[in-house]
């Protein structure tokens, strides 16, 4: 029963420290990786909980100091049973079982989303980059990726991908964007020179 009961005084405290966790980002960063971490830790320790505190109760000792040791168990499990419970149900698989977790649940998906299509368009940009770089040496003297700018050369790529092999993307959408990471990772000439660039590319088909 020793060590059950251990056992249960660790898990509660783990428990105590993965909320803090989570009620920390919940109010302040909204990380999602931490806040999933705090959650899947709160959920582990949780459930290890009160597996052990069963185990407990379902001791019968023989000597009386250890009678009375789980008979104050016992009262601290009818105690702790309804909040056990509640968290049993707010960090199991279902992540929207609470309001306050809903966003958590957005935040996830919209990540998940996120990723994908960050993947797909380096894998199909990768794809594609031959061609990509043909096209751009037609509309540009002496192109040459390694002679650009590391930040003009991948936005210019980024850019003619988008408008070449990206069906969903409009042409105009296409040069706003780029003109824009241009001006937010660029030099100074490079928003004038992406649009130039793109322009020819788009007037050249």
């Amino acid at each position: 029963m020793s060590r059950d009961l251990k056992s249960w005084s660790e898990e509660e405290e783990k428990l105590r420290d993965y909320l803090h966790g989570l009620r920390h980002e919940l109010n302040g960063n909204k990380d999602v990786t931490r806040l999933r971490e705090s959650m899947e830790g709160a959920n582990r320790s949780n459930r290890a909980a009160r597996s052990a505190a069963t185990r407990v109760s379902a001791t019968n000792p023989h000597f009386p100091a250890l009678q009375q040791l789980r008979d104050k168990a016992l009262v601290l499990r009818e105690q702790i049973a309804p909040v056990s419970e509640r968290l049993s149900l707010a960090l199991g698989d279902d992540l929207t079982t609470l309001p306050e977790l809903k966003s958590v649940a957005r935040a996830e998906t919209d990540l998940a989303h996120t990723t994908s299509r960050i993947e797909s368009y380096y894998h199909d940009l990768r794809r594609h980059l031959a061609d990509i770089d043909r096209k751009l040496a037609a509309v540009v003297d002496n192109y040459s990726p390694e002679r650009l700018d590391r930040v003009d050369r991948s936005i210019l790529r980024l850019g003619t991908y988008e408008l070449l092999f990206d069906d969903e993307v409009p042409t105009a959408v296409a040069i706003n964007e780029a003109i824009e990471l241009a001006r937010a990772f660029g030099t100074t000439e490079s928003p004038g020179f992406v649009n130039g660039v793109l322009d020819r590319v788009t007037r050249n088909g």
